[in-house]
This record gives structure tokens, C-alpha cells and sequence, in this order.
């Protein structure tokens, strides 16, 4: 038995986070599998990105616990959290979050440089998955030299460059157009079953939580298991 058979890759058991008297997140549970696509879907103010963020050791759980592949993660402090941040997960973010000073090839080799990882090795890892994204002869181009769907796919370059085990998608096309927003949900999901990452994604778009599936939806800080489309 794998180890990923044997525990789901990611969950989280009655987690809670508070912001003064407001429970965002209320006792909530939910399992990621390898492989797994999951929606998270709700109203604004639902608690989606909180959730996201604590799943993610971004923000520590104010109650109940986070597990990877079966190991509590939520105690960690967070130079240990931050370390997991850049081995285990990928993240794309709604406006891609691009450092304005690097080239698309520096961008995606980030947690590969952030590692360790020799420059050359991280900057050749980080062209090889922009040219399977459909950015070859870009590398060298900053972010300012890109449309948004050619932002949010070296986004997801990096996201997957050092091969997570969970990537965390918040709204990635949010500043998108519809066509080209579910041109980099595509690129997303395809790029993600490569590696056999999970991918758990914070959306209002129905067009991309349609592509999930499981889809859960989240109000008022509890979630419920919604069918997939």
C-alpha cells in the first residue's frame, strides 16, 4: 500500500479560525485524495480563502488540525510551515503574483532557487514547464510583457516547477476573460495530473467549478459536499 492510499495527501478535522467574534471557519472538514480536484464554492465572506489559507500553513487554525499524508501539520511554527509552503504546495493566486523584476524563467524557477536548487538546474526546470505551457520563446520576458493569460500560466509554471504534492488555486481567473480564463483552468488541471498533484481551487466561476470533481460548498464558516457538474 502507497502512502498516499494509505492517507488522504491533505485534510483538514474541525477546523476553526476566528477574526475577533467572526467565525470564518466553523468546525469544518474536508479530505483531499492525490490526484484530487476540489472546488471550494460559496458566497463572498464565506470563508473559502481562510480555508484555503489554513490548509495551506499560510495563516495557523485557531481549532482542529491539518493533516499531510497523515502528519499533523497545523503545530508547525512557521519557519517549518514556510518550508513546507515551498516543497509541498504550489500556489496560484487571482493576479498571478509575479515579481515585476523577474523574467517569466526566474519567476517559475522561485521555489526551485528558494530551495537550494543550483541556478542552472532551477532556471532549465522552469523552461521546460513553460514550453509545455505554451510559453516557448517567452522565458525572458518580464511580467509587464505578458498578457494575463500568459501571467497566470508562468503562475502555474511555478506552482508546479518543484513538483507539490497540493496546489492551491485562489480565484485564478478571476482577471481573466472567459475564453482565456478557462484556456489557464485547462492549463491548470492538465500541468496538475503530470505530476499527479492534488489541486484544490477557491472559485466563484461555475464554468471552472464544473471542471472539479468534487465541488464543496462553503456558508457560514461549515461546508457541505456538493456534485460535481
Amino acid at each position: 500500500m502507497t502512502q498516499f492510499e494509505d492517507h488522504p495527501v491533505l485534510a483538514g478535522r474541525g477546523l476553526v479560525k476566528r477574526y475577533g467574534e467572526v467565525h470564518a471557519l466553523d468546525g469544518v472538514d474536508i479530505t483531499v485524495r492525490a490526484g484530487d480536484v476540489v472546488a471550494i464554492v460559496g458566497p463572498s465572506g464565506s470563508g473559502k480563502s481562510s480555508l484555503l489559507h489554513v490548509l495551506s500553513g499560510v495563516l495557523p487554525a485557531d481549532g482542529g488540525e491539518v493533516f499531510l499524508s497523515g502528519k499533523p501539520i497545523t503545530t508547525l511554527g512557521e519557519t517549518r510551515r514556510s518550508l513546507l509552503r515551498r516543497s509541498a504546495f504550489g500556489f496560484v493566486f487571482q493576479s498571478g503574483l509575479l515579481v515585476a523584476e523577474l523574467t517569466a524563467e526566474e519567476n517559475a524557477a522561485l521555489p526551485l532557487l528558494l530551495g537550494g536548487v543550483a541556478r542552472a538546474e532551477a532556471i532549465g526546470a522552469a523552461r521546460e514547464w513553460l514550453t509545455r505551457l505554451g510559453l516557448d520563446g517567452l522565458h525572458r520576458r518580464r511580467p509587464g510583457e505578458l498578457s494575463g493569460g500568459e501571467a497566470q500560466r508562468v503562475a502555474i509554471a511555478r506552482a508546479l516547477v518543484h513538483r507539490p504534492r497540493v496546489v492551491f488555486a485562489d480565484e485564478p481567473t478571476g482577471a481573466l476573460d472567459t475564453r482565456t480564463g478557462q484556456e489557464v483552468v485547462t492549463s491548470l488541471l492538465d500541468a496538475a495530473r503530470q505530476t499527479g498533484a492534488a489541486v484544490v481551487v477557491v472559485t466563484h466561476d461555475q464554468a471552472v467549478a464544473s471542471r472539479a470533481q468534487r465541488i464543496v460548498e462553503l456558508r457560514d464558516g461549515r461546508t457541505s459536499p456538493v456534485a460535481a457538474a
